[in-house]
């Protein structure tokens, strides 16, 4: 009787340090998030946002129209008006021979396709075998392309 509970208790101290040492780790992750610069949560998401689109090409065969569509309409694409705030407000959009596209991130100016914009960081590998393009952009300017937040 004395060992099943000497056992029984060793059992339970391994599962309470198993759930405290999980416990510290997702603390240690969120803290991490926090100390990251919205650039580099913003540069994450613009690679996890090319894998879904990349993804979606796989199984339909084309680029997705939106990029709500990549994420099977749902996951925090707003394709409305969001808070200009916009590091973190995308911008997407199928070029005309649909085997390519834009994604980028609108900058503080909230305007697509302008010089404080933010792109995916890819190597010039990886951009020749996926249909993302950088484009043009015209420096100075905020007409070149989508009109304030949410032009997703």
């Amino acid at each position: 009787m004395k060992s099943f509970f000497s056992g029984a208790l060793g059992g339970f101290l391994a599962i309470a340090t198993a759930i405290a040492a999980i416990y510290i780790y997702q603390e240690n992750e969120k803290k991490n998030w926090a100390a990251e610069t919205p650039g580099d949560w913003t540069g994450s998401e613009l690679r996890q946002l090319l894998v879904e689109i990349e993804q979606y090409r796989i199984i339909f065969g084309h680029y997705p129209e939106t990029l709500k569509d990549a994420r099977g309409g749902y996951g925090g694409i707003d394709d409305g008006a969001i808070d200009c705030e916009c590091t973190g407000d995308y911008f997407y959009q199928v070029r005309d021979s649909s085997q390519e596209y834009y994604l980028l991130s609108k900058g503080p100016d909230c305007e697509a396709l302008t010089s404080d914009d933010i792109f995916p960081e890819l190597s010039q590998k990886e951009v020749d075998n996926i249909g993302f393009r950088y484009p043009e952009i015209k420096i100075g300017s905020h007409s070149a392309g989508g009109e304030g937040c949410g032009n997703v």
